[in-house]
C-alpha cells in the first residue's frame, strides 16, 4: 500500500513495484482514505508520506 498526497510519488512507487512482479498495490493520496483502505486489507507493507494535509502520519500510525 501507497499512502501519499503526491501523485507522482505514489506512481513511482507503485511503478517499482508492480512490473511484472505480481504485487497487488493499493494507494490513498491522505492520511484519511489511507487509514479507511488500510483497515479494509490489512497490507503486508505500507509506504506512508510523513507530510500530508490531511491526517499526518503519526495520526495514522496511531489510529491503525
Amino acid at each position: 500500500m501507497v499512502i501519499d498526497d503526491s501523485f507522482l510519488a505514489r506512481k513511482i512507487i507503485i511503478n517499482l513495484f508492480s512490473k511484472n512482479q505480481g504485487y497487488e498495490i493499493s494507494e490513498a493520496g491522505n492520511g484519511k482514505e489511507g487509514l479507511e483502505k488500510f483497515k479494509k486489507i490489512c497490507p503486508d507493507i505500507t509506504f506512508l508520506d510523513i507530510q500530508m494535509p490531511v491526517w499526518e502520519e503519526l495520526n495514522v500510525l496511531k489510529k491503525s
